[in-house]
């Protein structure tokens, strides 16, 4: 990690315990400090999610402080990856739409209930701090790569998680269809996006920034949201591949903490 980026790190934990509240009440706070000075050897499901929350909130929150700053530099090319959305709902969709579950309580959701739609809110406001560093010339997309929904259980599923217990910590679930905005410079105002899947991005961000789209890749330019004039003067150009064009990065070992990230994605049901 640079210096710069250490140095907004540790800006961010003098502050993290307030912006935190902000979104999630004292409540969350408390029930981690209950659950501390319990000395409890297992931790309750319902500690274990909000310990996701915590730690996907204050990466979320890290991203969204060093991104806010590095977009007032200078280059083609940006990206942001908010992690947060996916675990939050993977873990309290069970409280977001309670009627599909049999297990959650009128206190849970009283506790429990607002949590997505709150982070929702405070992503909302960090993509309107990126916003605010755009300037015109800028096209700017957001993106999912898959939407959430409830966690369906079949009858199978009823009797298997007696054995596995695996809706403990997830209750929500992939859906195929997820979300693509885009705006900016050369960019179309209300075009409809029709069947667009997530290989379609790549290409178009591509042609945008100039460069050759590749014939191997699955996906296409979406030429329905770029204006006319552009399309007219720059046409879209192809080559065959871009394997072999930029070197393979090496995978360095695991780091401790990449270990930590593998131990949230069993906790989320990734992997077994």
């Amino acid at each position: 990690m640079s210096k710069e980026a250490s140095e907004i790190e540790i800006s961010l934990s003098a502050e993290k315990e307030s912006v935190f509240r902000k979104y999630f009440g004292q409540k969350m706070t408390s029930l981690m400090e209950e659950d501390a000075n319990s000395h409890n050897s297992e931790k309750s499901p319902e500690m274990k999610r909000i310990e996701i929350l915590r730690h996907d909130f204050m990466r979320d929150l890290f991203f969204e402080e060093i991104s806010t700053k590095f977009m007032k530099t200078e280059s083609d090319f940006k990206a942001v990856y908010f992690l947060g959305p996916d675990g939050i709902e993977h873990a309290f969709w069970k409280y977001y739409e309670p009627h599909y579950f049999d297990d959650v309580s009128d206190k849970d959701v009283e506790i429990f209930g607002k949590i997505i739609e709150n982070y929702y809110i405070f992503l909302d406001e960090a993509v309107g701090n990126l916003y605010s560093s755009i300037d015109d010339d800028t096209v700017t997309i957001i993106i999912s790569d898959h939407g959430m929904g409830p966690w369906r259980r079949s009858l199978f599923d009823k009797l298997l998680m007696k054995v596995i217990k695996r809706y403990e910590r997830s209750s929500g679930n992939h859906r195929r269809n997820g979300i693509i905005i885009i705006s900016g410079k050369n960019i179309k105002k209300s075009a409809e996006i029709k069947n667009a899947t997530i290989f379609d991005i790549a290409p178009t961000v591509l042609h945008l920034l100039g460069f050759p789209v590749a014939k191997d890749m699955k996906g296409r330019v979406l030429t329905e949201v770029i204006d006319d004039d552009w399309l007219s003067k720059f046409p879209i150009s192809y080559i065959k591949s871009y394997e072999g064009v930029v070197k393979k990065e090496i995978i360095p070992e695991l780091k401790a903490s990449d270990k930590k990230d593998l131990e949230r994605l069993k906790a989320l049901g990734y992997i077994k």
